[in-house]
């Protein structure tokens, strides 16, 4: 458990480790969980937080009462929006896959169904362009994409979006049109 401070300090912040990630440190981090996962789980159980391991990537969650439950679903919503906005841009979006703003921008501009995704995400007083950045920004700060090239401004997927998608396959819509929970 050689980055126990570091992985501590970037998991509690809620952000991810991925296991496709470019950042050097990052990759050590996440080789060091696994290498020793039974360790680590049992470390960060007694001071209140449980590791989570999805498909290539790994995160803290704790047990919530109902009401924080609701609202972390509530708070969910967003991301929700945004996975619909990336699902539209490029429906088969996967880890690994790399994109651009600009390339993003200018299929917004040719796309009236993305240009209608796009305004969901953001403030009528916003640009295109600085809804496309937040979004960027807001991915890169959790995790679920890295910035690989800062002269290109290309970004890369990272496995921490399969837990976008995890969670949204968990909900199901029944035939009253009303949310659950699976």
């Amino acid at each position: 458990m050689k980055y126990l401070q570091q992985i501590y300090e970037s998991l509690s912040r809620g952000a991810f480790l991925s296991a496709n990630t470019t950042r050097e440190d990052a990759q050590n981090w996440y080789k060091d969980v696994i290498d020793n996962l039974e360790d680590y789980k049992c470390f960060f159980a007694k001071i209140g937080y449980r590791l989570e391991e999805g498909t290539g990537y790994l995160y803290f969650s704790r047990k919530e009462a109902r009401q924080n439950l609701t609202d972390k679903l509530s708070r969910f919503g967003e991301w929700i929006d945004r996975l619909a906005f990336l699902k539209s841009y490029e429906p088969t979006l996967c880890a690994g896959m790399e994109l651009t703003k600009s390339k993003v921008l200018v299929k917004i501009d040719s796309d009236i169904e993305l240009k209608d995704c796009v305004r969901k995400l953001g403030s009528s007083t916003k640009s295109d362009e600085e809804i496309v950045g937040d979004l960027f920004d807001s991915m890169v700060r959790i995790g679920f994409m890295e910035l690989v090239n800062e002269q290109s401004g290309k970004y890369k997927i990272t496995s921490a979006y399969n837990y976008l998608e995890d969670i949204v396959n968990l909900i199901t819509v029944p035939d009253d049109g009303e949310q659950e929970i699976s």
